[in-house]
């Protein structure tokens, strides 16, 4: 973002400041936009791509400890400057600490050989993890222990308030209600191709009577980590 932009930006706000009336009870939403836009201008590039750094040094640093038989062969040279540039922009437009982080661990991850050395491949896979939230990242790391995940595991069947009532016992309005982030995760990690899911059967034919509730639908549902999912895993876990 240029500094034209970010001027027309600051202006746009100061524009929807003047003259806006507070309502009683209510939140001051120009206020509330007024207020993350002075956070992120003092938040600026420069400070993120420092912690970017800080970050890779000190994963560098942990791998020390490794094996050499533990790292494939490294990105060229032109390729992790190439590679750097484009994270560390990534990183620059993330506004949440923790997404960052990944960016970090991403990189080392690539650098030292454990996503190849197809230089395009690694770009693609970091362009997916561009297009992931924290909440879809969350859904993902469920299948690092085996490489499958069930809609038990995701969705336990705990108790949904201090009364312990069951899941079971809400509405489907409600199970759909609660479902929703979930669903609209796998589906992305479906989407593009991270994450496979297994066509189940009951009683010798395909479930599609419709009677089910939501959450015993999802329940039943059960996924596996495609090779591209395992590989954007193993890159932004743990170095």
């Amino acid at each position: 973002m240029n500094d034209d932009t970010k001027a027309l930006i600051g202006a746009g706000i100061r524009t929807n400041l003047v003259g806006l009336p507070s309502i009683p009870g209510l939140p001051n939403f120009a206020a509330m936009i007024a207020q993350g836009w002075s956070e992120y201008e003092n938040h600026q590039f420069q400070n993120r791509v420092g912690e970017f750094f800080a970050e890779i040094k000190a994963r560098f640093e942990s791998l020390e400890a490794l094996q050499t038989g533990d790292l494939g062969r490294t990105l060229a040279l032109e390729a992790q400057i190439a590679l750097l540039e484009e994270t560390v922009t990534a990183t620059s437009h993330e506004p949440l600490p923790e997404k960052r982080k990944t960016f970090a661990d991403f990189y080392v991850s690539a650098v030292v050989g454990k996503q190849g050395n197809d230089a395009d491949y690694v770009r693609s896979l970091l362009q997916q993890l561009e297009s992931l939230t924290l909440s879809d990242l969350e859904v993902l790391r469920k299948f690092r222990s085996n490489g499958s995940a069930t809609g038990q595991m995701m969705a336990p069947m705990e108790t949904n308030s201090e009364h312990g009532d069951p899941f079971r016992f809400l509405t489907n309005d409600a199970q759909e209600k609660f479902l929703a982030p979930l669903k609209l995760s796998t589906i992305k990690l479906e989407t593009r191709g991270l994450i496979l899911k297994e066509l189940h059967m009951d009683g010798g034919g395909f479930i599609d009577d419709g009677k089910r509730s939501a959450l015993a639908e999802f329940h039943k549902e059960i996924w596996h980590l495609t090779y591209l999912g395992r590989q954007l895993l193993s890159a932004i876990s743990d170095q």
